[in-house]
């Protein structure tokens, strides 16, 4: 194995931790709002200062992501020049990388219209228009990434 295999090799591993760090965010951002309703009710908090945590936790969770997602590609590509199989994982964290943009653009301008009070009928179009083709585009991303670890897995 060369040093150039071995650096690709080293940048999957990393990236592979840092996306366990972003889930953590995001999960915790779910659960968050899942059990918002009984802490506001049990006068804890208000229910703006969950909002606000719950999505700085999910643009935490997401920024991670987007870095796990660089560091996919990079690995994938530093390894391509010698094996051009290893090519599919890059698409796979390219079309992540995109699918997250999106995501935290969407989850940006989300916040700011809850913020300024207009609300339920712009999330609810948001969601329909943005977040299901992201959603879509995403579970191609991750098929074509777990293409191109299986490939690694098989090569090393």
């Amino acid at each position: 194995m060369s040093s150039l295999e071995g650096t690709g090799l080293r940048e999957l591993r990393t990236s592979s931790l840092v996306g366990i760090l972003g889930a953590i965010f995001s999960l915790t951002a779910s659960v968050l709002s899942t059990v918002s309703k009984y802490i506001v009710q049990s006068g804890l908090t208000s229910g703006l200062t969950l909002t606000i945590a719950t999505y700085s936790l999910v643009l935490i969770g997401g920024s991670l992501v987007f870095i796990q997602a660089v560091m996919i590609r990079n690995g994938f590509d530093t390894l391509r020049p010698s094996y051009p199989e290893f090519g599919i994982g890059k698409t796979g964290g390219t079309t992540i990388l995109a699918t997250v943009i999106v995501s935290l653009i969407s989850t940006i301008y989300l916040l700011e219209t809850i913020l300024s009070g207009i609300g339920a009928l712009t999330s609810s179009s948001l969601l329909l228009e943005v977040l299901i083709p992201v959603m879509i585009f995403s579970v191609i991303g991750y098929v074509l990434l777990g293409l191109g670890f299986y490939r690694v897995g098989r090569k090393y």
